[in-house]
């Protein structure tokens, strides 16, 4: 089981999961959860001993996230950071 984090402000696209290794035996297939920021699961993934797997889905982005930006600027070494905070956890 494969799991990613899944934002609220984004929607997976589950017709978009498949396998991109050439002649891949796995049947991928989601698996809804019970908890939000992770709202499915990938099932049916088999990685060869000392191999590896690629697979590719899509999601759409609902909403952009609001930024926020931290009241002060940090002043390390002469380089100017300024924090930004996402609005969408």
């Amino acid at each position: 089981i494969v799991s990613d984090f899944t934002p609220v402000n984004m929607t997976l696209e589950l017709e978009s999961l498949e396998c991109l290794d050439s002649n891949c035996p796995d049947e991928l297939a989601w698996e809804e959860t019970e908890v939000s920021s992770r709202s499915r699961v990938i099932r049916g993934i088999s990685v060869p001993a000392g191999g590896k797997r690629t697979i590719m889905y899509s999601m759409i982005l609902e909403a952009t996230p609001e930024i926020h930006f931290d009241n002060h600027i940090l002043n390390l070494n002469l380089i100017l950071y300024l924090p930004v905070i996402p609005g969408i956890r």
